[in-house]
């Protein structure tokens, strides 16, 4: 499957503030992509890039949260809680036919002290209105 149109989500019950980079939802296509947690703020990854992009979206300890990344051509839409984040840049399409996903982790780094359920992975971005 190579594209760069559809959204990842999922209910996060993080169990303590964590810092340090840790996937929460995350494969490596050649280059990481997913959700991140950086240093407790979520942080998106598309092909390497921008998961060093600040968000000021942080998830609450102890409580569910709902967290999506929504990927188009020309941007990824972060959600966390019914916030938004949108990092405007140019995605380009992706190949993830031989990429595993990772859930609470990635492929280089230790776990999420997290609980995680209903992830779900569309093939369309999706907007406030689709939640």
């Amino acid at each position: 499957v190579t594209t760069n149109n559809f959204t990842i989500s999922a209910w996060v019950k993080p169990d303590i503030s964590f810092n340090g980079l840790v996937g929460i939802i995350a494969t490596m296509n050649g280059q990481m992509t997913g959700l991140m947690n950086y240093n407790g703020e979520v942080h998106v990854a598309w092909n390497e890039a921008y998961w060093g992009t600040p968000t000021g979206l942080k998830m609450n300890t102890g409580k569910w949260n709902f967290i999506a990344m929504s990927v188009s051509p020309t941007k990824i839409v972060l959600y966390v809680n019914g916030q938004k984040k949108v990092i405007s840049g140019n995605m380009p399409a992706l190949n993830f036919s031989n990429s595993p996903i990772y859930i609470g982790r990635d492929r280089d780094q230790g776990g999420l002290p997290a609980y995680i359920d209903n992830v779900r992975i569309y093939t369309a971005p999706i907007t406030t209105n689709n939640q």
